[in-house]
């Protein structure tokens, strides 16, 4: 039993015997959720550049397909992984002909699940999941409980029950592998274009709840 003592005894005399301790010196530490990123020609590091580049002479047809690797060396484990494609810069017209045609990541990853995404995002309803339909599109999970607005989630299990963390605070390394396609549709005016983006991944202790 706990009891709730007050702090004034009104007209209390005591003399019995007593002795005290005292707990010092109680305190609290926060872990660390460390993401490095890392990807074919780059090193661990917070940040890489350029992981999906074509060659200057890209051409319609050609694909350009690799991968970018996670790890957690923090001392929290992650539950997830958000991605959010944007910032698209350069000719923006270029991106309507780049289709993303491959997504997969280290839970199946010569399984390809860009299936869902297509059916999420394909804007003109032809099939196909471009650059541009990606990074405009929001997820349909987006709402309240999501602080920013994201186009894919990773977890580590396909059940999504999060029993086991995408990535673990022993540094276990966690792959994603897309895939983009210059369209046999592209015309003679995306001759000598270019387009970029930047896709952000966030680590996340604890998955949000839609």
């Amino acid at each position: 039993m706990i009891a709730i003592v007050s702090s004034t005894t009104v007209g209390a005399t005591k003399a019995y015997f007593s002795d005290d301790g005292t707990s010092y010196n109680n305190t609290f530490s926060t872990g660390i959720l460390d993401l490095q990123l890392a990807d074919g020609d780059e090193g661990w590091s917070n940040n890489v550049n350029g992981t999906w580049s074509s060659p200057a002479n890209w051409k319609p047809g050609d694909e350009v397909k690799t991968s970018i690797y996670l790890r957690n060396v923090g001392t929290v484990p992650a539950e997830a992984v958000y991605a959010y494609w944007h910032n698209l810069q350069g000719n923006t017209g270029v991106a309507n002909f780049i289709e993303v045609t491959w997504l997969s990541d280290s839970t199946g990853i010569g399984t390809n699940s860009i299936g869902p995404f297509v059916t999420a995002y394909d804007a003109n309803g032809d099939t196909k999941l471009s650059l541009a339909e990606l990074v405009n599109g929001l997820s349909h999970y987006n709402g309240p409980s999501t602080p920013d607005p994201f186009q894919a989630r990773f977890y580590a299990d396909f059940e999504e029950t999060y029993i086991h963390p995408v990535l673990p605070y022993n540094g276990g390394v966690f792959e994603i592998l897309l895939g983009y396609k210059f369209m046999e549709s592209a015309g003679n005016d995306l001759q000598g274009q270019s387009v970029s983006f930047d896709l952000t991944l966030q680590a996340a202790q604890h998955h949000y709840t839609p």
